[in-house]
């Protein structure tokens, strides 16, 4: 299952599990790494929300060649590929986004190499900024629904399952969008004699339906 997080830098952070971390070429002098970092239009549950992609999600970002970088567990103190420099490549595809690492010959690279190899090593997470994110929810649904239209993907991480509770973070996230709403609702009740906005009408509007 995916995993969600929120972490201290102020990103959202999610494990996704996918079965094609894989090596290109063969014996030990391959070093390329590569798979899906995201899919597009494939439905997740979080345990307190259900998400979705939605199609090009990432995809300005990565046309904008905006900085990313790799990592080893979200450390930047571990770099292994950055696409500024070109030892990662990033493509949006129809299907979600693809990477290509071009893994460095360093300890912690060849170590990894190894790991991925042994398939001990099976997935990879992504991060973006959480102010970065245009999104959708449907709280009328039972788990709420999700659906995330554009965020900017800044690191993807080589990383074994983080040892965080998936349920417990996905609660915090939807705690977030709650008093996002709620407080968009209080402000709208504040000057209920002046003219609303369309846009603060539908957050009032999902507001009440948290009630």
């Amino acid at each position: 299952m995916p995993q969600i997080k929120k972490d201290s830098k102020n990103r959202e952070v999610r494990f996704i599990p996918l079965d094609d971390l894989e090596v290109r070429g063969e014996g030990d002098e391959a070093k390329i790494v590569f798979g899906m970092a995201a899919p597009y239009e494939r439905q997740t549950d979080l345990g307190y929300f259900k998400e979705t992609f939605a199609r090009g999600a990432f995809k300005a970002g990565i046309d904008e060649k905006r900085d990313a970088f790799a990592l080893f567990h979200h450390d930047f103190a571990n770099v292994l590929g950055r696409t500024g420099a070109g030892t990662l490549k990033l493509e949006d595809r129809a299907d979600g986004v693809h990477y290509e690492l071009d893994m460095p010959d360093t300890a912690l690279g060849r170590d990894l190499l190894v790991s991925i190899r042994r398939k001990d090593i099976e997935g990879v997470s992504v991060s973006w900024p959480y102010d970065s994110v245009k999104d959708e929810w449907d709280h009328s649904k039972d788990p709420p629904e999700r659906r995330i239209l554009e965020a900017e993907l800044v690191e993807m991480s080589i990383t074994a399952i983080p040892a965080y509770t998936d349920t417990t973070l996905a609660e915090r996230s939807l705690d977030a969008a709650r008093e996002e709403f709620q407080t968009a609702h209080a402000n709208a009740q504040a000057n209920e004699n002046q003219p609303v906005a369309p846009s603060v009408r539908t957050l009032r509007l999902r507001a009440r339906q948290l009630q």
